[in-house]
């Protein structure tokens, strides 16, 4: 887990021995992302979308991003990021922890590091080489985020939640980036002529890839 997105660890902690799969097939959502935190973004990155997480674990690992922020009552954000994005939910995968099987290898290096006369330095490595989370559910299906900015702007959170509303397709502070993503589904040409139709048609066919959103 990092602040650009979930990363495979280099290691396996556990296997996998059983799972619960729903078909949901849900109908397609869109709606608005503007991080107001470091936590809100890298929840975004992570594709994080329970609020019980606690990201400042995270965070204190040296795993979180860094995001400039004002001091001023006002809360006006000095660096922001937000995007516009649908989504279609096709399938539900759960976990529980009678599903999973710690590796041998995973078990000695734990039993190591509790032995050891470091167990903080140990458990850090094994953090690293062994990832910091396995998910308890993960949503399969396609996602389109069709504005992402990381723009310098000076506005308060809820100006720019307002200005969100009110654009079509783009907005008018200044952006030192914006970039396009299509996670799962048939991959356009160009998205700008995405037919969201044929988009979510591709989903549905279990021989086109599918993404974690």
């Amino acid at each position: 887990m990092t602040s650009n997105g979930i990363k495979r660890a280099d290691k396996r902690a556990f296997e996998m021995k059983n799972c619960i799969l729903e078909i949901v097939n849900k109908e397609c959502e869109t709606g608005v992302f503007i991080s107001e935190s470091s936590e809100d973004l890298m929840m975004d990155k992570n594709l994080f979308f329970n609020s019980d997480i606690n990201i400042q674990y995270f965070i204190k690992l040296g795993i979180g991003a860094s995001i400039r922020t004002s001091k001023s009552k006002e809360f006006c954000v000095e660096t922001n990021y937000f995007y516009r994005f649908t989504k279609y939910g096709k399938a539900s995968l759960k976990l529980k922890y009678e599903h999973l099987e710690a590796t041998q290898e995973f078990i000695e290096v734990v039993e190591k590091a509790i032995n050891s006369k470091d167990p903080a330095e140990q458990f850090k490595q094994i953090l690293k080489d062994f990832g910091q989370f396995i998910p308890t559910e993960v949503i399969l299906g396609g996602r389109i985020h069709y504005d992402d900015f990381a723009g310098l702007v000076n506005q308060s959170i809820e100006d720019l939640k307002i200005k969100m509303r009110k654009t079509s397709t783009r907005l008018k502070e200044k952006s030192s980036y914006k970039y396009t993503k299509i996670i799962g589904g048939v991959q356009p040409d160009d998205i700008e002529n995405l037919d969201i139709r044929n988009w979510v048609g591709s989903l549905k066919n279990y021989t086109v890839g599918i993404g974690i959103v």
